[in-house]
């Protein structure tokens, strides 16, 4: 990727904003779209998965051991 600001690097503060853009139209679209037929019952469904998801990856490398060490574990 091409850093368009002068001053930042690539994959600095753009790669995150570029990531949120593209999660946001993709879910938008994909979830409206199909939500839209399937029902409120569908929606919930699929958001419940979604959120649990990103709690699990954030949470579990937390938790994991190392590939060279003993596991971190935060106090």
């Amino acid at each position: 990727m091409i850093s368009t600001t002068p001053g930042t690097e690539p994959g600095g503060p753009e790669r995150g904003r570029i990531a949120y853009t593209l999660a946001y139209y993709l879910g938008s679209g994909v979830g409206g779209t199909t939500g839209g037929h399937a029902g409120w019952t569908w929606l919930v469904v699929v958001t419940s998965a979604w959120l649990l998801l990103a709690g699990a990856a954030v949470l579990l490398p937390r938790f994991l051991p190392r590939a060279g060490g003993a596991a971190r574990v935060r106090r």
